[in-house]
């Protein structure tokens, strides 16, 4: 499929676009546990394999869907309890298939809002409205305090 009729068939399904690609949203270790290899934070670029055949609604790759989509099908990402790398794993992330990686992105044929790449750049985790979520770095020991030290109980 070309390039072009891929950005319809996108912007058909609700896809949003910027300068640099396609605005998508993808939410990790929430199905499926995230390959060890990814590195899940802001700036990072994942790469997966893809399954090509436009039949399989969900076929390996690196699925991805429109924020409605996510909204229908996923259900509320809020920050969950779990941490990976200082971000809560069941938050969704905004994420970014730039112009030159639509030859990896797959449109099954009879898709809702749900689309599977092969290159993904990860922006920033946001709410259920789209919006920015802060990202906490973990904490860390300060410098020069020490743990009071146990004294032995008789």
């Amino acid at each position: 499929m070309k390039e072009a009729k891929k950005l319809a068939e996108l912007e058909e399904l609700g896809f949003e676009k910027n300068s640099k690609g396609v605005i998508c949203y993808k939410r990790f270790n929430f199905f499926y546990a995230a390959p060890g290899g990814w590195k899940i934070k802001r700036g990072e670029t994942i790469t997966s394999r893809v399954d090509k055949c436009r039949g399989n609604d969900c076929g390996f790759g690196i699925n991805v869907g429109t924020l409605s989509w996510m909204r229908r099908n996923v259900g509320g990402f809020r920050a969950g309890m779990y941490a990976f790398a200082g971000v809560p794993v069941t938050c969704c992330w905004k994420c970014l298939i730039l112009y030159k990686d639509l030859h990896l992105l797959i449109i099954p044929l009879d898709s809702t809002g749900k689309v599977r790449c092969g290159r993904l750049k990860l922006l920033y985790p946001v709410d259920t409205r789209g919006r920015r979520l802060p990202v906490r770095a973990p904490q860390r020991k300060a410098k020069g305090v020490s743990k009071p030290k146990r004294r032995n109980q008789q």
